[in-house]
């Protein structure tokens, strides 16, 4: 099964069908996402939305060096630490204790340690070296291989050392006082990542077109084409199955040579392949019979490296770029279980009672033990709610096995975007879900915070839901804009078969919005000018456009008054409402008149007049055939009453005359008279 990750901003829900003022609402903290949104202290959250102490964290005293590129463990469990730039190589005690410089070399980083019984073996970059390091003796150059990166090394059960190179991907084996031996030459141009089975296999990792090879004995084949650009952190459990990371780029930039050499831009689509995920890392496991199948997967994260802990019998996966180590099972299941400030956990190896892993941006060494801290806490991300709110109780949900432990939740509330000494103070700790009450108002802002504790560090309480219950303050609508214009046929609803032909057909329209997400209703009046009463037109719209029918309303000047309010779901007195009243407006649904028409030898004298609008056109025509434009007298169509004289000259004997006029808002007439 897929484990999918999909990192969200927004968790807050509610479980309500629709959310508004008069409702009570709820913010519900309840699954991965939601829990993944807060910070971590302490504690850790698994893919079924449960939150749990988290593992005994430490970090150790580094060098101050400007990027960690390799960690290793050396025979007598001091911890080995290769660095950038500089191409340095630190000791640092097992227990603890000031970092010693054990190496450096001329050039810029060392992405190759491993540790061989009492052997160091070190492979720096770019243009660099294979060395070879063993007690206090001075570091043995072994190998030059030619190539700028040394990217990875490892080694197997018999102290074989393998390492990995680009710019002309290739891998080589160090075998005691042998040459050095080309085991392979890949048409890709770095192999980044290396793992020596304990079959005798050794497995590689390319960046370019993301395969993974197996090394038989020289023989080489390829065991998975992934629709990615790297394959890295390849390692193995004890059943023999290979697991391994594929990526988009994840080659982070400690150098300008370093840039100049990275795997190709993951932008490029993969040579080969047309298989583009929308994945940006995925963890795969390949099983003994070649079958390969994808156990996790992120959207949002890469992978940077990952390893096997048999206690437990998990995978550890270090990502970025947010700094976090995800703990996940064989079968998929996962759970996030660090996170640091820094941008990329960028190496994990296993160690004496845990793990030891490294970060980048910032440099930092940490220890994860196998047993819980014990205690921890989560904190909340900042919910908004959208105005002041009236907050009620608080409830969660524990799933505590004997001897878990316990779980107290606390509230703090404030008006700023980030809590600050304006916000309350966090509230005393509530223990009981059953009878835990915030009872405060006046705030748009709250926070929570969990705090776990135990005291069998080989168990924890586990939260898998919180609830807050609120009340939003209601605040009135707002209507930011009223327009009234003539309607035109997309303004027509299908159901309005009439409206095309209507004159003087008006639409009403408005915007409006409710800080609460109110539904809302508007009720429509109708003011003539002169007069001082509003005449009700429409209630209860629940859309934002009202059309005018004319045939309703006497010709005139008006204006239209909306009221909209939220008693929709706000009960009784607790209803507001807002109004608006539009410029004056003209509605006129009659048709112009023609007052008087005299015809004598063959000039036609004529009068059209209109009580609202202005006489706008008017054309006429003979027998009804051509139809010709008519203008006033004086040239301009832009009065009341306007005068006509016009030649018919043309017209002999008995004709039938028809003159059409119409006004500004679209009413016409016919007339006809024999000539």
């Amino acid at each position: 099964m897929v484990k999918r990750i999909a990192i969200s901003i927004l968790v807050f829900l509610s479980c309500l069908a629709s959310v508004h003022a008069g409702q009570t609402k709820k913010i519900v903290i309840g699954d991965f996402e939601a829990f993944q949104s807060g910070t971590l202290l302490g504690t850790a959250v698994d893919s079924r939305g449960r939150l749990f102490i988290g593992p005994r964290i430490q970090r150790l005293d580094g060098p101050d060096q400007e990027y960690y590129l390799a960690v290793a463990t050396a025979l007598n469990g001091d911890i080995l630490l290769g660095t950038g730039h500089g191409a340095r190589v630190f000791r640092v005690p097992a227990g603890g204790g000031k970092a010693e410089q054990i190496f450096q070399s001329e050039h810029l980083d060392v992405y190759g340690l491993v540790a061989v019984g009492n052997e160091i073996y070190v492979g720096t970059s770019p243009n660099g070296s294979i060395y070879r390091l063993k007690g206090k003796a001075e570091a043995e150059k072994l190998f030059t291989p030619r190539e700028r990166f040394i990217w990875a090394m490892t080694a197997d059960s018999r102290g074989h050392v393998y390492c990995a190179v680009g710019n002309h991907g290739a891998v080589y084996r160090i075998a005691g006082k042998e040459e050095p031996v080309k085991l392979f030459d890949a048409d890709d141009t770095h192999i980044t990542s290396l793992y020596a089975a304990r079959d005798g296999n050794v497995y590689a990792g390319s960046a370019e077109r993301g395969l993974l090879f197996q090394i038989s004995d020289r023989k080489v084949r390829v065991m998975f084409d992934s629709p990615f650009e790297e394959v890295r952190g390849i390692c193995e459990d004890t059943s023999g199955n290979i697991y391994f990371a594929a990526t988009r780029n994840a080659r982070p930039k400690t150098s300008t040579a370093a840039a100049a050499a990275e795997p190709p831009d993951p932008a490029r689509p993969k040579a080969g392949n047309n298989d583009h995920p929308e994945e940006k890392s995925a963890l795969y496991r390949l099983g003994g019979n070649g079958d390969v199948e994808k156990i996790w997967e992120s959207r949002d994260e890469t992978i940077y490296d990952l390893c096997y802990h048999e206690k437990g019998a998990v995978l550890y996966l270090g990502t970025g770029d947010t700094g976090r180590m995800y703990r996940v099972s064989l079968d998929g299941d996962f759970a996030l279980v660090m996170e640091v400030p820094a941008a990329q956990l960028y190496a994990v190896t296993a160690s004496k009672n845990g793990l030891l892993a490294i970060t980048n941006n910032t440099a930092g060494l940490w220890r994860v033990e196998d047993a819980t801290a014990g205690k921890g806490e989560y904190l909340s991300q900042v919910f908004d709610l959208g105005v002041p709110s009236r907050f009620g109780r608080l409830y969660w949900r524990m799933e505590n096995e004997a001897g878990g432990g316990v779980a107290a939740v606390f509230a703090r509330m404030g008006n700023s975007r980030v809590p600050d000494n304006t916000w309350t103070a966090w509230t005393p700790p509530f223990s009981d879900p059953g009878n835990a009450n915030l009872d405060a108002g006046g705030y748009r802002n709250i926070q929570f915070k969990v705090s776990l504790n135990s005291a069998n560090l080989a168990r924890s309480p586990r939260l898998s839901s919180l609830t807050a219950y609120y009340l939003q303050n209601n605040i009135k609508p707002r209507i930011r804009k009223l327009n009234i214009s003539k309607a035109n046929k997309k303004d027509k609803k299908p159901e309005d078969k009439k409206t095309e032909a209507m004159p003087g057909y008006l639409l009403a329209s408005w915007e409006v919005d409710d800080p609460n997400g109110d539904k809302l209703q508007a009720t429509l009046e109708l003011r003539r000018a002169g007069a001082s009463e509003w005449i009700p037109l429409q209630e209860h719209v629940t859309e934002t456009e009202f059309r005018i029918d004319p045939r309703m309303i006497g010709d005139g000047d008006y204006q239209l008054r909306i009221t909209v309010d939220d008693a929709l779901v706000n009960p009784g007195d607790t209803a507001l409402s807002a109004t608006h009243v539009s410029e004056m407006f003209a509605i006129d649904s009659t048709a112009p008149v023609l007052e008087s028409v005299q015809v004598a030898n063959g000039v036609l004298v004529m009068r059209i007049k209109d009580d609202t609008s202005p006489v706008a056109e008017v054309s006429y025509s003979v027998d009804g055939k051509l139809w010709l434009p008519l203008a006033p007298e004086d040239g301009l169509s832009d009065s009341l009453t306007e005068s006509y004289r016009f030649s018919l000259s043309g017209a002999r004997g008995k004709r039938l005359l028809y003159i059409r006029f119409r006004d500004e808002a679209g009413n016409f007439k016919i007339h006809q008279q024999s000539i």
